[in-house]
C-alpha cells in the first residue's frame, strides 16, 4: 500500500465494501485520516472515485479479509460480489477508453460466420474447426484490409483506430453430431468515412458483417462499451483470465487520471452517505463544476474495512452528444 503521511491509501480495500456491504448510512471515521479522490477524465465525461486514506492498524486487519477473498477462502456469496465488483471495474475501464476515443459518426462493427462453418459440413474433421486463435486472427486481417481500404481512398490513417473483443461460445460434444465452439466479434472504429461504411462490411468474407452508427444519448455510449466489455472474450461473458478482454489499437488516447487528498473533506463523505441521491449530487457538481451528475452516485459501507467508498460519473455541461471531445 501506498503510504501517506503516517496513512495508506486503502483503494484496494473498496472490494470489501462491495464483498461485505452493510446496511445503513453511517461512516465510520475512526481509522481515517483523510480521503484520496481520483479523477479519470474521458472524453465528454469524468470518472470519481472517493477512497479513504487510513491508519496502518486499520490495513492489517483489511489485508486479511482481502487475502482471505483472493485465495477462495471466503464464502461462496462473497467470492461471488468479489467476482462482480472486478467484472465492474473491467467493464468501467473499457467504457473510459471508449469515451476517450470514440463518438458520434463512429462505428460498431458485428462481425460474424455462416452457419454453414458447422452445421452445413457434418463431414468435416472436428480437428479442422475454426479455433479462437485462427478467429483472432481473422480479424486482425479485416482490420488491415480496411486499413488499407482507407489508404487508397486518401483517408487521413492517424484517425483510424479500434477497440476489439472476440466472443467464443463453447462447443456440445453430445449426440450424433458434434457443435464446435463458435465465435463472433465487436469492433468500435474511429476514423472511417460514411461513404465506405458498405465497403468495409465487404471486406469480412466469412459471414455477416454489420457497421451500425454510434448513436450517443445522455450517458455517452456506455451501453455500447459496457456490452463489448461484457463478452469478456469467452462463453457467456465469463471472464477468462488467460488472456485480455479486449484490445486496441496504438494511437488509442488513454484517459487521463489525477489525484487530491483534499477535494472532498471526511464532512462531505458523511453527508454524501447519509443522503447520497440530494446531497451526493450537490457535492459532486460544486467540487466539479461546469460538469452534472449523470447517475446518482454510489457509496459502499463495510463493517470490514474503515470509512466509505464513492463512486461518480459526470458529464460536461452545455454540450452536444457528438464527437469525441477531449475534456
Amino acid at each position: 500500500m501506498k503510504r501517506t503521511a503516517g496513512r495508506i491509501d486503502a483503494a484496494a480495500y473498496e472490494v470489501l465494501a462491495a464483498a461485505y456491504a452493510k446496511a445503513g448510512t453511517e461512516v465510520c471515521q475512526e481509522a481515517v485520516g483523510a480521503y484520496r479522490t481520483k479523477t479519470t477524465r474521458a472524453g465528454e465525461f469524468i470518472y470519481v472515485s472517493c477512497y479513504p486514506l487510513i491508519s496502518p492498524g486499520a490495513s492489517r486487519t483489511q489485508k486479511d479479509r482481502l487475502e482471505e477473498l483472493r485465495s477462495g477462502k471466503a464464502s461462496v456469496a462473497a467470492r461471488g460480489k468479489y467476482d462482480r465488483y472486478n467484472n465492474k471495474r473491467r467493464q468501467e475501464r473499457c467504457e473510459q477508453l471508449a469515451h476517450a476515443n470514440f463518438g458520434r459518426g463512429d462505428f460498431h462493427v458485428t462481425l460474424t460466420y455462416e452457419v454453414e462453418d458447422w452445421d452445413r459440413r457434418s463431414d468435416r474433421n472436428p480437428i479442422d474447426q475454426r479455433t479462437r486463435e485462427e478467429a483472432k486472427r481473422e480479424l486482425t486481417n479485416w482490420l488491415a484490409r480496411v486499413r488499407r481500404r482507407l489508404r487508397r481512398y486518401g483517408c487521413d490513417l492517424s484517425k483510424f483506430k479500434w477497440l476489439r473483443v472476440t466472443v467464443t461460445r463453447a462447443g456440445n460434444n453430445e449426440g450424433p453430431r458434434e457443435r464446435p465452439e463458435t465465435h463472433h466479434h465487436h469492433v468500435l472504429l474511429g476514423g472511417v468515412p460514411e461513404e465506405l461504411r458498405g465497403e468495409i462490411e465487404r471486406l469480412w468474407p466469412y459471414g455477416y458483417c454489420n457497421a451500425d452508427r454510434l448513436q450517443p444519448d445522455d450517458k455517452g455510449i456506455a451501453a455500447v462499451a459496457q456490452y463489448i466489455a461484457k463478452q469478456e472474450g469467452s462463453a457467456n461473458g465469463q471472464h477468462s483470465r488467460k488472456e485480455k478482454s479486449w484490445s486496441g489499437s496504438r494511437n488509442l488516447k488513454q484517459p487521463a487520471t489525477t489525484t487530491s487528498d483534499s477535494r472532498i473533506s471526511r464532512r462531505r463523505v458523511s453527508r454524501i452517505a447519509a443522503d447520497v441521491r440530494r446531497a451526493g449530487q450537490e457535492i459532486f457538481e460544486a467540487v466539479y463544476p461546469g460538469y452534472r451528475t449523470v447517475e446518482e452516485p454510489t457509496v459502499a459501507l463495510s463493517d470490514f474495512c474503515a470509512g466509505a467508498y464513492i463512486r461518480a460519473k459526470l458529464r460536461i455541461k452545455n454540450r452536444a452528444a457528438e464527437g469525441r471531445g477531449a475534456a
